[in-house]
């Protein structure tokens, strides 16, 4: 079996840091009751919205055997068979390098999954190419490895 479980509780650590980011530039405002400028309130909301949405679609995949996705958000958990997988993608630009699984048919939580692998490091020489374990998934499931 092979598992990466690091997306299932980080979620909550984004969840965390965007209210604290929230209440940390918005406390002095609060504290003195005097309201700032609507943008200058407004971008502190879109900033946390956006990193608790970042942390709230990522999901924990298993790969059991070579012909099953178990797939699990925290509260549910679903098999997807390989034979549905279509593309494993990585976003090497973001510091957490998620990997997106793209589907064939739509599953219950949609068309892709998205989570965050097991080997993260915080340096990477070659920080534009993806990493070893999506090549290492890729034959896993039984779709053609991309050279490096």
């Amino acid at each position: 079996m092979i598992q990466w479980s690091y997306g299932v509780w980080v979620r909550f650590f984004y969840l965390g840091l965007a209210l604290f980011l929230l209440l940390f530039i918005t406390w002095p405002f609060l504290v003195s009751h005097q309201l700032p400028a609507t943008p200058f309130l407004l971008v502190p909301c879109v900033v946390s919205a956006g990193i608790a949405w970042h942390g709230f679609r990522l999901k924990r995949v298993d790969l059991i055997g070579h012909k099953t996705l178990r797939v699990s958000d925290g509260f549910r958990t679903i098999d997807v068979s390989v034979e549905n997988v279509r593309e494993i993608t990585q976003f090497v630009w973001l510091r957490d390098r998620p990997i997106t699984i793209h589907f064939h048919n739509t599953t219950a939580f949609g068309d892709r999954v998205t989570f965050l692998p097991d080997d993260w490091q915080w340096f990477r020489f070659a920080f534009w190419k993806e990493d070893r374990i999506v090549n290492d998934f890729r034959a896993a499931v039984g779709l053609p490895r991309k050279a490096v």
